[in-house]
């Protein structure tokens, strides 16, 4: 939202300004260019959003590896803690979805090295059995039904609940997973309860993960559709060039019958830099949080690819 601006063509003077003449080739490569910039642009917000929701969830609770429900702030109106937690981790999730298909569709329509992008989705997801779970419960949450459970104090996953819900189909790999985590915790004299933080703290790390390598494997194709860019600009300076000099600097193009604009004076490089030291820092941290919980676990074996950590 808010990557491009619209404005009414009353509010353009034609004796002003003028639209360079561009052939197939040379509006082709404006329209990638600008296309790519709007799409990195709108995966910021996206990611950023994301944050806001996970923020948001530690503003409201402090999450430590007891899972225990400690409240930082008061409860919002007269909604209890099972009914704000899972407000609160149905946003979360969904907005980590939605960041993650935009990625791909990104890497698919930039250029950039599709199966690399593919390869890191597949290392996140088949390297974290809590990660893999809470991306199954954004569909889960999708389809009526809540997915954190509130008992003797704590948050948590209950996977037998879960398992149990009626209208509710998992897919095959998932529910033996779940149900093998069920069966060794049962064999451990526990409930079928997943630790809540750690699952968060696995999940969290996995998006970071995903946005970092995105951002490293479209920097490319973002210079090479940027020089060419400017490419076309050193040949053709007079594409920029307007009666009115005050519009000096901006490219106005006619593609699919509509009136563009690109303002060649704004560098976006500055700009995916930051995303960049944000995307990187963000990981580093999560990546830290993840390695604290960790070491304050208790770890029961399981026939899984990655063992289970109890609260």
């Amino acid at each position: 939202m808010d990557t491009e601006r619209i404005i009414p063509a009353s509010l353009l003077r034609k004796e002003q300004v003028h639209f360079a003449a561009l052939n197939d080739a040379e509006r082709g490569a404006v329209t990638k260019y600008v296309e790519l910039v709007r799409h990195i642009q709108e995966i910021g917000q996206l990611f950023s959003v994301f944050r806001y929701h996970l923020e948001r969830l530690t503003q409201v609770y402090d999450l430590t590896a007891s899972d225990a429900v400690v409240r930082r702030l008061p409860p919002a109106g007269d909604f209890d803690d099972r009914t704000e937690i899972n407000a609160l981790i149905t946003a979360l999730l969904g907005a980590g979805a939605t960041l993650d298909h935009s990625l791909q569709v990104c890497i698919r329509h930039s250029g950039a090295d599709t199966e690399a992008f593919d390869r890191l989705r597949t290392q996140v997801y088949d390297s974290s059995f809590y990660y893999r779970l809470l991306t199954k419960l954004r569909d889960f949450s999708q389809h009526g039904h809540l997915a954190v459970c509130v008992r003797d104090g704590r948050f948590g996953f209950d996977l037998a609940q879960i398992l149990a819900t009626p209208h509710f189909r998992h897919k095959a790999e998932t529910r033996q997973e779940m149900e093998v985590f069920c069966a060794q915790l049962s064999a451990h004299e526990r409930e079928g309860r997943l630790v809540f933080t750690l699952s968060l703290a696995e999940y969290a790390a996995g998006i970071a993960a995903l946005y970092d390598g995105f951002l490293r494997l479209v920097r490319q194709p973002l210079a090479g559709r940027t020089q060419a860019v400017h490419a076309l600009l050193q040949r053709t300076p007079e594409h920029i060039r307007h009666p009115d000099p005050s519009h000096n600097g901006i490219l106005l193009y006619i593609s699919d019958g509509t009136g563009h604009a690109l303002d060649t004076r704004e560098d976006f490089s500055p700009v995916f830099d930051r995303l960049q030291e944000e995307g990187a820092r963000f990981l580093q941290f999560h990546r830290r949080e993840l390695a604290l919980l960790r070491q304050s676990g208790r770890f029961v074996p399981l026939d899984t690819p990655s063992d289970a950590e109890l609260s």
